[in-house]
Formats: C-alpha cells, sequence, structure tokens
C-alpha cells in the first residue's frame, strides 16, 4: 500500500472516529 492511500484512509477514519488518527 503506497503511503498516500494510507494518509487518505487515516483521514477517513479520523472523520469517523476523531481521536484514532496518529
Amino acid at each position: 500500500m503506497e503511503a498516500s492511500d494510507y494518509k487518505m484512509i487515516m483521514s477517513l477514519f479520523g472523520k469517523i472516529k476523531p481521536g484514532v488518527t496518529p
């Protein structure tokens, strides 16, 4: 998985569950 994909996924998780992103 590319870094850009990882950042996008973490961004989505951050919107769904605030505080989950590193």
